[in-house]
């Protein structure tokens, strides 16, 4: 019953793990005006909230041999948005100090500055389970039948 439960819990939190790729993509609806980054707090704030949910519930998957880390591989998809949107916003915020939406903005206030950090930390912390799972699921001989049960 306990297997059921954490089998459970881990599906859970993959599932809110797809939401990541998202992240970068809901700052930028915010229309920036008057220099208000608002939509990049919100997305600070959602990625706070998706690591202190999720993380535990996909952990829960890394003790269990399953075919469902081969949910891991949309992980990639998450490291690449994460590569062409967060951190190109990484070097100019936080590291240089340009205000996230334009440079006519003057200078980034520290919730700028924090905004790659927190959703590379969040994305760091989240994809790593399932890509080590992943790893020790390729470099085994494979999925065995007595783990699809």
């Amino acid at each position: 019953m306990i297997i059921i439960l954490r089998y459970i819990l881990g599906v859970i939190g993959l599932i809110v793990t797809l939401l990541l790729p998202l992240l970068p993509f809901l700052s930028e609806a915010d229309t920036c005006t008057m220099g208000a980054a608002d939509g990049y707090a919100v997305s600070s704030l959602l990625s706070i909230a998706i690591l202190f949910m999720a993380f535990p519930l996909v952990v829960q998957l890394y003790f269990l041999p399953s075919w469902l880390s081969l949910f891991g591989l949309v992980h990639l998809v998450t490291l690449a948005v994460y590569t062409f949107k967060v951190v190109p916003l990484f070097w100019l915020t936080t590291i240089l100090g340009a205000h996230i939406c334009d440079l006519s903005y003057g200078d980034a206030d520290i919730e700028q500055r924090l905004y790659a950090p927190i959703l590379l930390v969040t994305v760091c912390f989240i994809i790593s389970p399932s890509m080590i799972r992943l790893r020790n699921l390729i470099c085994s001989k494979g999925i065995d039948k007595s783990d699809i049960a």
